[in-house]
């Protein structure tokens, strides 16, 4: 054990038995003093300062009336009974026993207020570790402890349940209605899952700010039992000071006999379980062994991309657009980076699919956003018309929120809105397309441009063109990587050049890292090129200096 530990176990732990063998203890001590005192000839001598020890224990121990009645009745022992000299049994006077009381009495005392203070400490330090400070219910770390001690309470047959309870729309309540709004939501919510369980053995935690679990242990709920819960959370609001809140719910559940219960990966399979759920747009699913593709590390990383980004571990690096006709830079996009000290450095690639479908990717795009323009904004007081492009998400683009978002970007940074440019997919448009649309059709009415990315890989690249209010498209990489072996490839990319120049669209080739492929694109007519011919994504110093060093004008 730990001392610190062991510490705590003593001033805030004890049992009646340590509390009787503390006390017996203390007494020996203070008796054995007292004959020490004698047996070595009296008051004359050091060893009366012995009795500070039983005193200083008591104090710790039993507090500052501890401490006072331990010196009390060393100080009396050491008093008028106890001579200054056995040997020729010579008194001390009342003055000096009653001083030495006294000190011992204020030295009792000052250690029993320490000792109390101790106390109070190690008891808020141990609060603090196994609460939420918020709302005051139990963290992960008490969940952890309380499924450990299942062992000692239960048989090891029985069954565990364990449920995980997701707020998705979390932080939109946090941004809309403040901390404190949040935080009694899911309070509130804690009280209302407790009260759907006529279990008595239901404990509730709080393990995440908007994620909650419970677990009891019994039968598996009914599939009946369920759907119940999931009209009365799902379809009715949680009312706080007479005001209706919607909350968007999820929940992940998983199971093991108390016997080999291991309490943190019955978690992070709870956990598994209800991203499942939202990702899947259903309030529950029950963890499977086919729930594993989300391994522990990507549940990890998808869990880390807060602290990410409160840490300043993601940067963005922007990689130029040049003319085909002159080379001149145009514009850059902005390109997330992820330098994790746990897990490396991460490819937007990688990770933006992990936290897609998690209520994460709007921290994440926010971040972006903001980063992007705040850049966007110097870069512009050097170079009045370069543009910015930025990827839009699907989440985000279902996101309500994004419109206003931007615009109050906008205005903050005082940038020209044709200057920002969205980059979204035809993917991305197709998960939910009446509102995307409708969020892109708004960002067209506050100025921005758009451009169709990685054009030529979804389902329906063309019909996509007459619906979607584009200023651009990009032709993905895939295409321009077969340019010098594939005549069939050539011929498409030609068609599709000519196509966009009779529809008034300007056309982005992406991936372009040879002349051969430039002199092509160039001959049919291609308006931009990016690629690793110019440069890669650069971070944002590196690409003043790069700009400086390339320029001619900017078009």
């Amino acid at each position: 054990m730990k001392h610190k530990d062991f510490l705590e176990s003593l001033v805030l732990h004890r049992t009646a038995s340590m509390v009787f063998w503390q006390l017996l203890l203390i007494c020996l001590l203070i008796v054995f003093s007292t004959w020490l005192v004698f047996v070595t000839g009296g008051l004359t001598y050091v060893f009366s300062h012995t009795m500070y020890i039983p005193i200083l224990l008591a104090a710790f121990a039993f507090d500052v009336w501890g401490g006072f009645f331990a010196a009390l009745g060393g100080g009396f022992l050491l008093g008028p009974l106890m001579p200054l000299d056995v040997a020729n049994g010579s008194m001390q006077t009342s003055a000096n026993w009653i001083c030495r009381c006294c000190i011992f009495i204020a030295i009792g005392l000052l250690q029993g207020c320490i000792s109390l203070y101790l106390k109070k400490h190690f008891a808020l330090k141990r609060w603090s570790d196994t609460h939420n400070a918020d709302t005051g219910m139990d963290n992960q770390i008490a969940l952890i402890a309380a499924l450990d001690s299942l062992s000692a309470t239960h048989k090891g047959e029985e069954l565990c349940c364990l449920g995980v309870f997701q707020v998705s729309n979390y932080d939109s309540i946090l941004s809309t209605f403040g901390k404190e709004v949040a935080d009694k939501c899911i309070y509130a919510t804690s009280k209302a899952i407790l009260q759907q369980k006529s279990n008595k053995n239901l404990v509730g935690f709080q393990i995440f700010r908007e994620t909650l679990s419970y677990f009891y242990v019994g039968e598996f709920p009914s599939n009946e039992e369920i759907e119940r819960k999931s009209l009365q959370f799902n379809a009715f609001p949680i009312v706080i000071d007479s005001i209706p809140y919607y909350l968007d719910i999820h929940m992940g559940s998983a199971t093991h006999t108390i016997e080999g219960l291991d309490p943190i990966e019955l978690l992070n399979q709870a956990q598994i379980a209800s991203i499942a759920a939202y990702q899947e747009k259903t309030f529950y699913m029950h963890f499977q062994d086919g729930f594993e593709k989300i391994s522990k590390r990507n549940l990890a990383i998808i869990g880390s991309v807060p602290l990410a980004i409160q840490e300043n571990q993601c940067t963005l690096a922007f990689q130029p657009i040049v003319t085909t006709a002159s080379d001149s830079i145009v514009g850059v996009e902005a390109l997330l980076r992820w330098n994790s000290p746990v897990f490396g450095s991460l490819s937007p690639a990688f990770f933006i699919p992990l936290v897609e479908n998690t209520p994460y990717i709007e921290i994440v795009q926010n971040w972006v956003l903001e980063e992007a323009l705040k850049h966007l904004q110097t870069l512009n007081l050097i170079f009045p018309n370069l543009h910015c492009s930025i990827n839009l998400s699907a989440n985000t683009l279902e996101n309500p929120k994004l419109v206003s978002f931007v615009q109050s970007l906008l205005q903050e940074k005082e940038i020209t809105p044709g200057n920002l440019i969205f980059e979204v997919t035809e993917t991305a448009i197709m998960n939910s397309p009446e509102q995307a649309l409708g969020n892109l059709f708004k960002l067209k009415e506050l100025g921005c441009k758009l451009s169709i990315d990685d054009f030529g890989t979804g389902l329906s690249s063309f019909a996509y063109l007459e619906n979607i209010p584009a200023d651009s498209i990009k032709i993905d990489k895939m295409f321009i990587d077969k340019i010098p072996f594939s005549e069939h490839t050539r011929c498409m990319i030609k068609g599709l050049v000519e196509l966009c120049q009779d529809l008034g669209l300007k056309v982005v080739a992406e991936g372009v890292d040879t002349m051969e492929k430039i002199e092509y694109l160039h001959a049919i007519g291609c308006n931009y090129l990016q690629g690793f011919y110019y440069a890669k994504a650069l971070p944002y110093e590196q690409l003043v200096s790069w700009i400086r060093d390339n320029q001619k004008t900017i078009s």
